[in-house]
């Protein structure tokens, strides 16, 4: 079977949400090529190959691969998708060129393309995340996630997850509840996990995603701690307990969306964590927390991104 390479070549502040038209477009499979994590793989001493179209892209780009089925619907899949970005600006992201290139593709080829693009990495000095196929060996200090990014985001790489990551080590206690708005991959409920919370919910928005986490909470022995919940944000959500912890690393607009919620589920001192806030964004969130009754605990910038930690007051 012949699949259809779609490929978009965007900003890092723009690459989540066009990665995410992809899948609303259907997508078999994306993977997404940020030219600023060139220098981490340099120095990443797990890498002993780099290929050689990464090292040639241009500076503060990023190159979204969406796989698509080579059929009568793929010209009408690319329409959506260029429209769709076309409309990105109006929420305040910055798409770059939006250079659309169609390459065709065996099956056995993009099944296993994407690979060489997804290395082991830290995403805090405490965990490291390793791709299945990968055979990493911790240090003492160090904590493996594993971690199949199949269609879904949050493979470590990225400023916003490295963020919340941080975040986490920082506020996430033995014994806590928390919850993940946008979990995707499932990356940060597993960090939660194995930093000792005894409960975990990760919702996702996305089928796709919701089946993805569960297969890499499984991977990661965390079934017993982390449930998942396909939902909108955290609408109509019921909890018998106070939550001790919220982490969202998602868009402006939807955090701003789920500041009331949270406030509502979370205990008095409890702590929400928010990424995915581009930094001509971060004023305008740091007052939404305040309008909500949220103390600003710490701000951290990675890139062009900002990650806050904020206490419900």
């Amino acid at each position: 079977m012949q699949w259809s390479e779609v490929q978009i070549t965007t900003t890092p502040e723009a690459e989540d949400a066009v990665a995410e038209l992809f899948y609303e477009a259907g997508a078999g499979g994306v993977a997404i090529e940020n030219s600023n994590d060139i220098n981490d793989l340099w120095n990443n001493p797990l890498v002993g190959y780099i290929d050689e179209s990464i090292l040639n892209r241009p500076e503060n780009t990023s190159l979204i691969r969406g796989y698509f089925p080579n059929d009568e619907k793929t010209e009408e899949r690319i329409r959506e998708i260029l429209l769709k970005i076309s409309k990105l600006p109006m929420y305040g992201l910055n798409t770059g060129s939006a250079e659309l290139k169609i390459l065709e593709v065996e099956d056995e080829d993009w099944a296993n393309s994407w690979k060489k693009y997804f290395f082991a990495t830290h995403v805090t000095d405490k965990f490291v995340v390793v791709p299945n196929w990968d055979k990493y060996k911790a240090t003492e200090e160090e904590i493996i996630i594993k971690l199949d990014p199949g269609m879904a985001f949050g493979t470590g790489t990225h400023e916003t997850t490295k963020l919340c990551a941080y975040f986490l080590e920082q506020y996430c206690k033995e014994g806590d509840l928390v919850i993940d708005v946008g979990t995707g991959s499932g990356i940060l409920s597993i960090i939660a996990a194995k930093l000792g919370a005894k409960e975990v919910l990760a919702v996702d928005i996305d089928p796709v995603a919701i089946k993805v986490a569960n297969e890499n909470i499984s991977k990661n022995n965390c079934s017993d701690q982390i449930k998942t919940l396909e939902k909108d944000l955290l609408t109509e959500l019921n909890m018998s307990d106070s939550i001790d912890l919220i982490v969202a690393n998602i868009l402006p607009k939807p955090i701003i969306d789920l500041l009331p919620q949270a406030h509502h589920l979370l205990k008095k001192n409890g702590i929400f964590i928010c990424s995915g806030i581009i930094k001509d964004a971060q004023t305008q969130i740091i007052e939404k927390l305040e309008e909500y009754s949220f103390g600003i605990q710490k701000i951290k910038e990675l890139g062009e991104w900002i990650g806050i930690a904020a206490i419900k007051l």
